[in-house]
């Protein structure tokens, strides 16, 4: 069950010891190398986006939404630190979120997530370092629903990579933008970060991908963001999140995004 909802001609998952997907892993790698991240259009079967939709939808009451004000690093603003600083500055989080508790285990969304064939793809595209299913219990596994208004401020992930499969695109708006790599373990690059926040986006590529499309995505270190939403219907997606280490550090804005109330 759990690759029933991929093209396995396009993205043969199953076998990536063959020559095509072989193929596969060297495209997605090179795609990871040179924008930290990989469009994998018509991911899903045609089949299989149908049944993910309609699973969406039907969660879309569960979603826990959220209209916060936290800085790029998902914390509060600090204000020791100067007007315009990263850490000073906020952005807008304001998106519903499906918990992974609150998605059925028959799911076959969840079952793509858990199986161990997503897990070996990652894998195979992330050479050199460790790759884990995020441990942190609610944000492992998403279905997020995006209303007219909300939008994704600038912001980086607290976890390695994310792995995206839109299943209902908005009326407008809800673009992805991200700028690579503009920060590093050793450059913190607050300075540039700051010029984003402050407007200076030249750097920034952007995607609109379609229904069943894949991103993979690798948000520690690229700043990235969405688009207002505009008009109905909601944007429906779901995210599949992995980290390079097993047990995750807290994050309580994190906490605080998945906790709040069941909208009306």
């Amino acid at each position: 069950m759990e690759l029933s909802i991929v093209d396995l001609e396009r993205y043969p998952l199953d076998r990536l010891d063959s020559p095509a997907g072989m193929a596969l892993v060297e495209s997605v790698r090179a795609q990871m190398a040179r924008d930290s991240g990989a469009h994998l259009p018509g991911f899903l079967r045609p089949s299989g986006l149908a049944a993910c939709l309609a699973e969406a939808e039907r969660a879309a009451p569960l979603a826990r939404h959220s209209n916060n004000r936290f800085t790029p690093y998902y914390r509060k603003p600090d204000p020791s630190y100067p007007d315009g600083h990263p850490r000073a500055s906020a952005v807008t989080f304001a998106v519903g979120y499906v918990a992974r508790e609150d998605i059925p285990p028959a799911s076959p969304f969840r079952a793509l997530y858990e199986g161990e064939a997503m897990l070996a793809f990652m894998r195979a595209v992330t050479p050199g370092a460790p790759v884990w299913r995020y441990s942190e219990p609610r944000g492992s596994l998403n279905i997020t629903v995006m209303r007219a208004g909300e939008e994704l401020g600038w912001h980086f992930d607290a976890n390695e990579t994310v792995a995206s499969v839109l299943f209902r695109r908005a009326a407008g708006g809800g673009r992805f933008g991200w700028i690579p790599d503009i920060r590093s373990p050793g450059d913190p690059a607050e300075d540039a970060i700051a010029a984003v926040l402050a407007g200076d986006t030249f750097a920034a590529r952007w995607v609109d991908p379609d229904a069943g499309d894949l991103l993979l995505f690798r948000g520690r270190n690229a700043l990235h963001c969405v688009t207002p939403i505009e008009g109905e219907p909601p944007r429906l997606i779901g995210l599949m999140s992995f980290d390079n280490v097993e047990v995750a550090p807290d994050n309580p804005a994190t906490r605080e995004l998945m906790a709040s109330p069941v909208s009306d």
